[in-house]
């Protein structure tokens, strides 16, 4: 331990000592549950590989765990839910205000804990990263409070990437990094390339990435008419936060490091990034040809009618969804709309997990589909195979299921004969590169319209491109990102979070003579207590719950008793 760390430990403990500062009884009983009410401490207990670790990992606070809860902010006369007000919560113990940029948010959390990528050594606590991290040790209460909100922090988004899969995790990263930003999710489905918006409404476009495969990809036709002003979310300004994660192991052993990066589209910028990359992604520029059949006509409307997705086999969308997916709300909805049936919405996952895996209904005959509801409503089972076949039949999700079925196959059948029926009418003008100009002249046709300072010739040309009318995704590497930010003056790179359970079982460390273990040793009993009061009233009252629930309750007391003789 350097000097330095001493010294601020002893101030620390020094000012405890002063009267108004002093730690009681009250105080850490009052702090505690205060804890315990705002993070929503969970019930599980887990077997950990290490016992150290175990210890330390679960001496921290840990939130309720939502796929979905965490990024929907407030609509009209609704509430936060539970799960986003605690996060609010606990980020407000966090070193740094809900108003701050997320790199002055990054680099406060930085300062908490980091280390080198190369040699592994970890940066020890000092008087310069305290302040960094917003941690005063002149004041015991706030000192406490900000270190369990850092712990807590990094606890929860380990948890995150280790508990979900691939789909889920990026999804609930997402939810995380909106509430980070004092904003809210932007609900799929609404035309624009923004995923999230921060605190003041900004709309932001997050890409979660691997660090081998740091390519960022987006809508084309998205991208323009945001900037454009055509689409749901108009915008001068398009962001985009771009998290790479270098991760390693599985489940409970991930580990690794999320380093954040930003760039901007504008109209001043975007035909520098759009020209940035080579190949098929160049085409996207392409402008159609005049009648000169050479020259770019950037007036010129060419038809293009977009394929139909198969009914299933292939994701449609960044919810990793196939075509009957995306569609089943509106489809469960229609059937709703049609049948008189209590409390529909009760029904709504049975009818999902009956349409089968791959949207073509839970069975192939009678015997089949009695099965799958007696599976998921055993009360339609009844003494003989005929009633049992008639509470099933008349069972209301059976008939919804059904119903949803038929209607997604129909709705699709009628979608893919219309657009046969209008792509032969059309042709294959807009979809042939053949006739569309070549891509020098095009972006030389582009750059000029883009100097004179007509936003609208300019953003008319950009519709009629190739990559627009065929809806094509555009892509920049992580190189190019940096490149072209730092040619414009400005700084891609924001900071990076260190992620797994060894790394907070060494911020543990380095921080256990601050926070006094006795703290850590509180909330562990507090876990314990939760999980024996659960198996207390849903195992049937059981005395040996009880016991286990009574002897950490006294074990609470008489910790933070200690606590308050030794502070």
């Amino acid at each position: 331990m350097t000097m330095e760390h001493k010294t601020l430990i002893e101030k620390f403990y020094k000012a405890k000592e002063d009267e108004e500062s002093k730690i009681d009884l009250d105080f850490l009983l009052e702090m505690v549950k205060e804890r315990f009410s705002q993070f929503g401490l969970k019930a599980e207990l887990k077997e950990e590989n290490s016992q150290e670790i175990s210890i330390a990992w679960n001496g921290i606070p840990e939130l309720q765990m939502s796929e979905l809860a965490w990024g929907s902010a407030t609509g009209s006369g609704e509430n936060p839910s539970d799960a986003r007000v605690q996060l609010e919560r606990f980020l407000d113990h966090v070193g740094v205000s809900r108003k701050d940029d997320i790199k002055v948010k990054l680099q406060a959390l930085e300062s908490f804990y980091t280390k080198s990528e190369k040699t592994g050594k970890t940066k020890g606590v000092g008087k310069t990263s305290l302040s960094r991290a917003g941690i005063n040790v002149d004041d015991p209460k706030e000192t406490i409070g900000r270190i369990l909100g850092y712990l807590t922090f990094y606890k929860t988004l380990t948890m995150i990437l280790q508990n979900f899969n691939a789909s889920a995790a990026g999804f609930t990263f997402e939810s995380f990094v909106a509430v980070l930003l004092g904003g809210e999710q932007i609900p799929t489905g609404n035309q624009t390339i923004a995923d999230l918006t921060s605190r003041t409404g900004k709309p932001i476009s997050l890409k979660l990435l691997t660090d081998e495969a740091a390519n960022v990809k987006g809508s084309y036709t998205d991208l323009i008419d945001d900037l454009a002003g055509r689409g749901s979310m108009p915008v001068e300004r398009m962001e985009y936060l771009v998290c790479l994660k270098n991760l390693a192991g599985g489940g409970e052993s991930l580990e690794g490091v999320i380093k954040f990066y930003r760039f901007f589209y504008d109209y001043e910028n975007m035909l520098e990034f759009l020209t940035a990359t080579g190949g098929k992604y160049a085409n996207n520029l392409a402008l159609p040809l005049g009648d000169d059949g050479v020259t770019p006509d950037p007036d010129r409307e060419l038809r293009y009618t977009e394929p139909v997705p198969s009914y299933s086999g292939e994701e449609i969308n960044d919810d990793r969804q196939e075509w009957w997916q995306a569609n089943f709300e509106e489809a469960f909805q229609s059937v709703v709309g049609e049948l008189n049936v209590e409390d529909p919405e009760a029904y709504k996952e049975s009818v999902l997990t009956l349409q089968g895996r791959d949207g073509s209904g839970a069975a192939t005959n009678e015997t089949g589909w009695i099965e799958a509801i007696s599976n998921l409503h055993p009360e339609v089972v009844a003494n003989s195979k005929t009633a049992t076949k008639r509470n099933v039949k008349s069972h209301p999700a059976f008939v919804m299921a059904k119903m949803v079925n038929l209607r997604l196959k129909t709705y699709h059948k009628k979608l893919v004969a219309a657009a046969n029926k209008e792509r032969k009418e059309a042709g294959a003008m807009a979809a042939t590169l053949r006739n569309y100009a070549s891509i020098e002249d095009s972006v030389k046709m582009l750059r000029q319209l883009h100097a004179s300072g007509d936003r609208e010739a300019f953003f008319n040309a950009m519709t009629n491109s190739y990559g627009y009318v065929t809806r094509k995704q555009w892509i920049v590497t992580g190189t190019q990102i940096e490149t072209i930010t730092s040619s414009l003056g400005e700084e891609a790179y924001l900071g990076r979070l260190f992620i797994g359970q060894n790394y907070v079982h060494e911020m543990v460390n380095l921080y256990r003579d601050i926070m006094n273990e006795k703290v850590f040793e509180i909330f562990r009993e507090l876990k314990v207590l939760t999980a024996s009061l659960n198996d207390f009233f849903t195992g049937g009252l059981q005395r040996p719950a009880a016991q286990q629930a009574i002897n950490s309750s006294n074990s609470i007391g008489e910790k933070t008793a200690k606590v308050e003789e030794e502070t």
